[in-house]
């Protein structure tokens, strides 16, 4: 029955012309009754004031504060790392000069060109120097 019913129901009370009227159908569950007065006392509730609003700011301020928080504590947040002194050699080829530093994510990228003009990338660990890896790009080569 329900919709049916419902709708014979609705028609017979006149809520087709009447503004804001509706019928609702509830289908047989155990809290039919409550979701049926919760309904109705929503609908006999004051106008929402706004304080829920002033809760939302805060608690967005808080969130946004724990981020920040959480960002400074890691060990890529917003500061410097602590400053370590290291020593550090890296072999270059003979006449290589090094033609630029670039500071990549938390890598240092080191270009190197060598006498014959082939270019390198030195990938270097900028905290104690270390040698991760190199790219080479002998000249002539397709890409």
């Amino acid at each position: 029955h329900g919709g049916a019913t419902l709708a014979a129901l609705a028609t017979e009370l006149g809520f087709a012309e009447k503004p804001a009227c509706g019928a609702f159908h509830l289908p047989a569950t155990p809290n039919g009754r409550g979701v049926a007065e919760a309904w109705a006392a929503a609908a006999d509730r004051e106008a929402e004031t706004g304080e829920h609003i002033g809760l939302l700011i805060v608690a967005g301020f808080v969130v946004i504060a724990a981020e920040v928080a959480r960002r400074m504590s890691s060990p890529n947040g917003f500061r410097s790392p602590a400053v370590t002194a290291f020593s550090q050699r890296i072999a270059l080829p003979s006449g290589a000069q090094v033609m630029s530093m670039e500071s990549v994510a938390d890598r240092l990228v080191v270009h190197v060109k060598t006498a014959d003009g082939q270019s390198s990338a030195y990938f270097v660990e900028p905290r104690t120097g270390a040698l991760l890896g190199t790219v080479e790009f002998p000249p002539g080569a397709a890409r």
